[in-house]
């Protein structure tokens, strides 16, 4: 007789309310007094005798029922009770084979119902034989729990009561009893899962009553806990329900997506409460399942390394095999199978942890050997493993993320009530149950120093579950400080990774985070502005030498300033401190001239920046259809918003956010799409020609047109080959409706709804057509992207005026921008709307009392720019010209002024009149204070350039004396000893001598036309040359205009500002061929000074100004030398901006085919040789190496070295033009600049050829030698020093020693990083025994002052070598220059006339010395030349390549009055 020896205690059934001692007592003498009673009541039989008549079933039934219910009746009976034994016979009797295996099932159900009460009521002790049990048990399981999946079956009462009586009695133990019932507790146990899970055969799918579910958990458990060793295959059918959160194990079985689950099934909710349940007991079992799967695949790869390998396991690799990192330390990889079971294990160890984290305790530490493991796929296995724990991540992986809306309004950056939430099903929701950090704290560690693992793969996939982490916060148990900002510290330093894909790897798990993730968490270590940050280091890998990454960083940074510009644009501190200078850094990265990047950055413009799709939201229109006003809900909801203003809006706040760069870059971007819409719609019309014409030479040249506007509207796709070949395809097609609206979406008069309509048509219409014109689509929505009227529209006008005036929200200033470029980029656009731009200004006259609205002097601008191009279009209005000669008049800033006269003096019908006008207005009374005065004189400067042949000779001195006379002589702020070196904003009176060298300059500039006579070079000359000598005058006295300086003299800012305003006035005139022929080398050379002076705001304010002219093309080839004198210059950031520049304009022109920037290094050569601190001594000669290596390293290259190395020898062949007795100083320049050549090749591995071709040095600074005999003597004489030959192979090796690598910093666990040891260095002999030499002393000493810098200081480099890494540009990238948005002008000739604007000096003197009689010795003369010490600069790094586009890309210096 089996006997139930469990407690009942065990079982998980509530516990029944105790029964008094004294009760119990009492109940026991009454019933021994009592007599016993016949327990059981039923007597008929349920079996019969083999040959008799069988009992009809339904007879049976009846009774089996009446049996049923007497027994639920009864109470369970004690052990001495008497009515146990009248029990037992009728519970035999319910085991005869009769009945367990009667045909019928109702009988079979009532029979075992029966049995369990029985169990009920004789336990402890069933009245059953082992035999008998397990026939019993192999009804219930093959019968009873089968049937329970069907909740609609006849019988279904009947078999929950069996499963509830075997649950709350726990007589479910006796199985346990049972010998060889291992299969069948195995069969049972896969059977209640699948009762759950809906998997059993002849289930309805209905669903399954939540008593089932306990019932079956309370037997399982009670089985799980009554086994002393569960059988083979149990643990496995526990474990395999919570792979049913796994999406992959659903995939391979052919269910559905885990994904498409509202909640997890009820199988796995037994599975975890068995484990929760049965802790103890199932750790063990589990612990042996994962030691057998687990360290199988480590077996596979580490054993061979142990043990030499195992030729069993395969061929041995060949040394190119053992390479591969991916299967480090294998003989053969490991079996795919092993792999497949390890990565199972892997899934579901990561859902135990999250269900039952208790079972899994001796499992966890096994992972820490892993992923020391040799092999890479077990490692990062194991890494992506830990991750996903500590994340409280399971089975079924990470939420979905949130994606980054930034085309959503209102902007999720400021109500998140429109951001999609998260899913809540239970699958989904990251849970640790303990910190993980603490509880395995060496596995913790472990996984943390994974981040500096040797394998690329297991670094990606610590950047993935640290970012889940992060993300998580550690699975909701959150990570303390230090934990939190060592692995921000750590996923920063993997963004400059070596390898490609774990830079990208840490993008992308970066993408995965929601707006507040980034702006809270990867914030924490800065914004984009600030370096060492992770927004910094995802900006700076916009320009990463790989595509992927490339792509990736600026999608992400455009994505999260899409989103963060509402609160941007609202004015958040702490949103534009993190965020407002993505639009920077992105636009910037135009410079770099990549094809694939430029492409990138249009996308993201459409699609992140500025959405064509923006304000994507649910509109609440008007009474009106389509009246396109919704309910602002940004602003509060309470006034109703125009959407074409929340687009410029939006628009504003993106140019706010640029700096001046890349607003250069984006109006480029404008004009290339209104240049490009032009174009495309001359190829459509083209092609259409082309379709319906018959005459084939026609055709031919119609061919050619259009596939040269085919190459140039596609050199800004990412695969530019293949967008030609869909573009052609298009147009083979001759898709006349799809020509149609392209064309509406080019045209300037077509407003935004119906551009976004045709966009959306024509998408429609090519994928209706018929193939291949769908496979086109891509390629044509990228040029419609590119080239639709999308920002510059007509529908953003109003808006962009209406900012422009009120300045709301800040985006005044933003307005004005964009509506001067507006301007002159989309004049048709802005044509629409000139009338309203009028009303403006007739609304705020400025009068003597009145001053006019700051916006005015924008709208002025933009009029002007815009009546350039088409003056026919200003309405003929009288108070409109009575309005602008009041802003001539008073306007201010004076630039207001200068703008009005440029619009009047447009109409070529009246503008005599308005000349004489605005003269007689603009002399009348004038002087020096008065109102309005500043304006006057910007209005001169302009009668004077543009109106200059309507002046008479009296007039015109009349204006020069006023300028002259009533401004430069005279100084009425004398200067002070605590006056400012250098001030942003002039006073009045430098403003007035500002404008009054304006009008000076002007006045010659205005002189100039195309045909002019002799008589009037005549002329030319005699109002040039006085003006060129008042300018040099300046530069040479440094900005002095007193003629008494030791008793007034000017104050240093005004000094340091009209420096600087001469020089840029000398570039313009020079912009002019036939001023520039009468401005002398000798003053040329003077300039140097301007180059070094000693504010830097005058050496790059005289830097852009050159850049600017020399882009456009206006000025001659030689004031390229100019640049190269900027090789000391002390600022690092304006030094690799020139060298950049320089780089870059050397490459334009060797594509161009044109020699500028060879033929400038002859010039160069005789600008250091006339330099005022020039000397002779080998010390100081050193410095000159630097100097002509920082031209070699900007524009040699193999091809064109030979020309540079002709040149340099060249000069040894003529003697100096400038000053015959320093011809020497030529001689040695020449020698030396030849051996750095060699030098310069040789250290570069190229081959220098010789120069073949004939090639002529300038007139002006070269003559030729006298005669034969003195050309043979120079040419057997050596020049060059022999001590300074002898250390010229040091000094180029130094400047051109090849940056180092950033070697791997250690870093530590806590994420600090350690710089590696370094070997240390010998230094040579020669190097240490060399002493600095003192700078000579000034034969007239000049007080310093400390704020500039010493004149040798402004020239060396003081600064330290930063090595460049993967991430930057590759010399060849660099070299290719950024994007030329206009073409080069053909090479102006060099000048050849020197007139004596400056008194030339005797042929016997140097030029220096009678330059430098003075009273007053400038700084520039007491100089010295730089000293060895920049000979260890080294090579810049390069960046981004800045090429302005046309004089409107770069900014004039801020002292200078444009003309």
């Amino acid at each position: 007789m089996a006997r139930l020896t469990r407690k009942r205690a065990r079982s998980p059934e509530p516990a029944q309310e105790e029964v008094p001692v004294e009760q119990q007592g009492e109940e026991f003498e009454m019933a021994g007094d009592a007599e016993p009673e016949q327990a059981l009541q039923f007597d008929e039989p349920l079996t019969w005798k083999a040959g008799r008549g069988a009992i009809p079933v339904a007879d049976l039934l009846r009774r089996l029922k009446g049996l049923y219910d007497e027994m639920a009746s009864l109470e369970q009976f004690g052990e001495e009770d008497a009515a146990r034994d009248q029990l037992i016979p009728k519970a035999t009797e319910l085991t005869s084979s009769m009945l367990l295996m009667h045909k019928d099932k109702g009988v079979r159900a009532y029979t075992l119902a029966c049995v369990v009460q029985t169990f009920r009521l004789l336990a402890p002790n069933a009245p059953y034989n082992p035999k008998q049990l397990k026939e019993i048990f192999t009804l219930f399981v093959t019968t009873v729990l089968p049937a329970l999946a069907s909740p609609s079956d006849p019988y279904q009462q009947q078999h929950l009561a069996a499963l509830e009586s075997l649950s709350a009695v726990r007589s479910i133990a006796l199985l346990a009893d049972i010998p060889g019932a291992d299969a069948l507790i195995v069969q049972l146990f896969a059977n209640c899962f699948d009762v759950l899970s809906g998997n059993m055969k002849g289930a309805t799918g209905e669903n399954i009553p939540k008593a089932v579910e306990y019932h079956m958990t309370n037997v399982l458990v009670t089985l799980v806990q009554e086994c002393e060793k569960l059988p083979a295959g149990v643990v496995e059918i526990i474990l395999a329900q919570f792979l049913r959160a796994d999406p992959a194990t659903l995939a391979q079985a052919g269910k559905r997506d885990i994904r498409d689950l509202a909640d997890i099934s009820p199988a796995y909710n037994m599975a975890r409460s068995v484990c929760s349940g049965c802790a103890s007991e199932m750790k063990g079992a589990i612990g042996q399942y994962f030691s057998a799967v687990l360290l199988s695949a480590s077996e596979v790869s580490e054993e061979p390394a142990k043990h030499g390998g195992s030729k069993t396991r395969g061929r041995k690799r060949t040394h190119a095999e053992s390479e591969d990192e991916s299967d480090d330390g294998m003989l053969t990889p490991p079996a795919e199978m092993d792999f497949d079971n390890a990565e199972r294990a892997h899934r579901l160890l990561r859902e135990l942890w999250r269900a039952a984290s208790e079972v899994v305790e001796i499992v966890v530490p096994q992972l820490e050997p892993q992923m020391k493991a040799e092999n890479v796929k077990l490692r990062a296995m194991a890494v992506q493993t830990v991750g996903d724990m500590i994340a409280g991540i399971g089975a079924a992986g990470a939420a979905p993320p949130i994606p980054l809306a930034p085309a959503a309004y209102p902007s999720h950056s400021l109500d998140r009530s429109g951001v999609a939430p998260v899913s809540q099903s239970a699958i989904y929701k990251p849970i640790a149950p303990h910190a993980f950090s603490s509880t395995y704290g060496d596995c913790y560690l472990e996984f943390v120093s994974r981040h500096n693992d040797k394998a690329a793969v297991v670094r990606c996939a610590w950047a993935a579950a640290a970012a889940k982490i992060l993300l998580t916060s550690a699975g909701g148990i959150g990570l303390d400080t230090d934990q939190e900002m060592r692995l921000l510290r750590l996923l920063n330093g993997m963004l400059i990774d070596t390898d490609e894909k774990v830079r990208l790897a840490v993008i992308e798990a970066i993408a995965t985070f929601d707006f507040d993730t980034i702006a809270q968490k990867v914030g924490k270590l800065g914004g984009v502005a600030a370096q060492g940050s992770i927004l910094r280091q995802i900006a700076d890998r916009i320009k990463d030498p790989k595509a992927p990454v490339r792509a990736a960083a600026i999608e992400l940074l455009a994505d999260i300033w899409g989103v963060a510009s509402g609160a941007i644009g609202e004015g958040s501190e702490q949103m534009s401190n993190l965020f407002a200078a993505i639009p920077s850094e992105i636009l910037n990265a135009v410079y770099v001239n990549s094809q694939q990047i430029n492409a990138c950055i249009l996308e993201v413009l459409h699609r992140s920046l500025v959405p064509t799709v923006y304000p994507m939201m649910v509109a609440t229109y008007g009474a009106m259809a389509g009246s396109g006003v919704v309910v602002d809900s940004q602003l509060g909801g309470d006034p109703p918003a125009d959407v074409n203003a929340l687009r410029v809006e939006r628009m504003l706040v993106f140019v706010r956010c640029l700096d001046d760069r890349a607003t250069a870059a984006f109006f480029n971007l404008q004009r290339f799409q209104c240049q490009g819409a032009t174009q495309l719609c001359a190829l459509l019309k083209l092609s259409e020609t082309s379709h319906s014409s018959e005459d084939s030479s026609a055709d031919k040249k119609t061919k050619a047109q259009i596939d040269a506007i085919v190459g140039s509207l596609t050199k800004m796709t990412t695969d530019s080959n293949l967008a030609k070949e869909h573009l052609r395809t298009y147009l083979k097609h001759n898709h006349r409706r799809g020509n149609q609206l392209i064309r509406f979406c080019c045209d300037a008069d077509s407003d935004y709804r119906k551009v976004c309509k045709a966009m959306k048509e024509f998408r429609k219409k090519m994928e209706e057509s018929p193939s291949p014109l769908p496979s086109t689509l891509p390629t044509m929505e990228a040029l419609l992207d590119m080239f639709s009227m999308l920002l510059y529209n007509r529908t953003h006008v109003p808006a962009m005026l209406a900012f422009a005036r009120t300045d709301e929200k800040g985006l005044g200033e933003a307005a004005t921008k964009v509506i001067k470029d507006l301007s002159t980029t989309a004049p048709k656009v802005f044509e629409l709307h000139i009338q309203e731009y009028c009303e403006m200004l007739k609304q705020n006259v400025p009068t003597a009392s009145t001053p006019n609205d700051p916006s005015a002097m924008h709208v002025l601008k933009a009029i002007s720019d815009f009546v350039q191009h088409d003056a026919s279009a200003m309405p003929n209005d009288r108070d409109l010209y009575k309005t602008l000669g009041a802003y001539a008049l008073y306007g201010s800033p004076p630039k207001a002024a200068k703008h009005a006269v440029r619009v009047m003096l447009a109409s070529d019908g009246k503008k005599e009149m308005y000349t004489q006008e605005i003269l007689e207005k603009c002399l009348q009374d004038f002087t020096y204070g008065s109102h309005g005065f500043l304006a006057r004189l910007a209005s001169l400067s302009q009668i004077v350039l543009l109106s200059n042949a309507e002046l008479d000779t009296t007039t015109q001195d009349v204006i020069i004396d006023t300028a002259v006379g009533k401004i430069l002589r005279e100084i009425r702020m004398p200067a002070k000893d605590d006056d400012a070196d250098w001030t942003d904003e002039p006073d009045e009176e430098l403003s007035a001598k500002l404008s009054a060298l304006t009008i000076l300059v002007n006045n010659v500039r205005g002189q100039l036309h195309s045909d002019m006579s002799e008589d009037a070079k005549s002329a030319l000359k005699t109002r040039a040359i006085p003006v060129y000598k008042l300018l040099n005058t300046i530069i040479q006295k440094e900005g002095e205009l007193s003629k008494t300086p030791d008793t007034i003299s000017t104050p240093n800012s005004h000094k340091a500002q009209l420096r600087l305003s001469a020089a840029v006035q000398i570039v313009k005139l020079c912009c002019h061929p036939a001023l520039d022929a009468l401005f002398s080398d000798i003053d040329f050379n003077r300039l140097t000074t301007v180059v070094q002076d000693p504010r830097p705001e005058v050496r790059n304010g005289f830097a852009r100004a050159i850049q600017k002219y020399l882009v456009a093309g206006k000025l001659q080839p030689r004031f390229n030398a100019l640049i190269f004198m900027y090789a000391f210059e002390p600022i690092k950031t304006a030094n690799d901006a020139v060298a950049k520049w320089a780089k870059a304009r050397s490459s334009t022109l060797e594509k161009l085919s044109s020699r500028a920037m060879r033929t400038t290094f002859a010039r160069f050569l005789s600008l250091l040789a006339h330099h005022l601190d020039f000397s002779m001594k080998p010390e100081e000669l050193a410095d000159n190496v630097e100097y002509i290596l920082f031209y070699l390293k900007n524009v040699a290259t193999v091809e064109n070295l030979p020309h540079i190395h002709h040149l340099a020898q060249r000069l040894k062949s003529v003697q100096d033009g400038i000053n015959p007795a320093q011809s020497e100083r030529l001689y040695v320049l020449s020698e030396l600049a030849e051996a750095i050549i060699r030098k310069f090749a040789e250290e570069k591995g190229w081959n220098l050829q010789l120069f073949s071709a004939k090639d002529n040095l300038p007139r002006g600074p070269f003559v030729q030698l006298p005669s034969h005999e003195s050309a043979q003597e120079i040419s057997e004489r050596r020049y060059l020093p022999k001590e300074l030959a002898e250390e010229l192979d040091d000094l180029v090796k130094a400047s051109l020693k090849p940056p180092k690598k950033h070697k791997a910093e250690r870093q530590d666990a806590d994420g600090s990083s350690k710089p590696a040891a370094k070997k240390a260095k010998t230094t040579s002999s020669h190097a240490t025994s060399k002493k600095p030499s003192k700078p000579k002393a000034a034969k007239t000493p000049r007080k310093q002052r400390e704020a500039v810098l010493h004149s040798s200081d402004r020239r060396k480099s003081a600064r330290t070598s930063h090595a460049t890494n993967y991430a930057e540009e590759s010399d060849s990238e660099a070299e290719e220059g950024a994007e030329r948005w206009n073409e080069y002008a053909d090479e102006n000739k060099e000048n050849e006339s020197t007139p004596p604007t400056s008194d030339p000096a005797p042929a016997a003197k140097p030029v220096a010395k009678v330059k430098v009689q003075a009273k007053a010795p400038s700084i520039a003369a007491t100089r010295k030349l730089p000293r060895r010490g920049a000979a260890g600069q080294t090579r810049k790094e390069k960046d981004i390549m800045d090429i302005p586009s046309s004089d409107e890309d770069m900014s004039d210096p801020s002292t200078e009055v444009e003309a």
